[in-house]
């Protein structure tokens, strides 16, 4: 009986081929890249989440003017005029041309007026100014970096899935992006 088993499982081996190989490599390799995005996304939530408590802490009235704190423009006035004190000397035009210095559309003039209104009448907090632009620009970078850790992770997922014969019929079926097809991939070890 033993013998038996041990053939079977000797006529499968000699099945496997190179390409089964080079697809157990690339799935091996979709799930280290795949538990890499976990802990770029962790950081990356977790810097949007230390954004939001400086600006609740700081210039709360900043989510009167913009719906996303994470939308452009928000991110490129938190960048500029970090703090409701700066944006108070301001004119509208000045705000204008700082955002056109980041960003290709920028929010408008009406913004800009809105935004120093709430400035001259903010209930955040004044003391340690210094401190909380520098934290700002430190949660700023780290989100960056994570920002474009993610993109580069992604990256590398795409084109391992492109090396698996059978991933472009998998991402066919909609609804199936290739990043969940590479945590099915990943996971299941197929």
């Amino acid at each position: 009986m033993k013998f038996k088993a041990q053939e079977k499982q000797n006529q499968l081996i000699e099945k496997i081929t190179t390409k089964h190989l080079v697809v157990g490599i690339d799935i091996a390799q979709q799930t280290h890249v795949l538990s890499n995005r976990d802990s770029v996304v962790t950081r990356l939530v977790s810097a949007k989440n230390q954004i939001h408590r400086w600006v609740d802490v700081v210039f709360p009235e900043l989510r009167q003017v913009f719906k996303g704190l994470m939308c452009t423009g928000s991110l490129a006035t938190l960048r500029l005029f970090p703090t409701p004190d700066e944006l108070r000397n301001l004119q509208p035009q000045e705000i204008i041309a700082g955002w056109k210095s980041l960003m290709k559309r920028h929010s408008g003039e009406r913004k800009a007026r809105a935004l120093i209104a709430l400035a001259n009448n903010s209930v955040g907090s004044k003391q340690a100014a210094q401190a909380y632009k520098l934290h700002l620009k430190q949660l700023l970078d780290e989100y960056d970096l994570a920002s474009r850790q993610l993109q580069t992770v992604e990256t590398e997922i795409i084109s391992v899935l492109d090396r698996i014969p059978f991933a472009k019929s998998m991402l066919a079926v909609k609804g199936i992006s290739a990043i969940s097809l590479a945590g099915i991939l990943g996971e299941a070890g197929i």
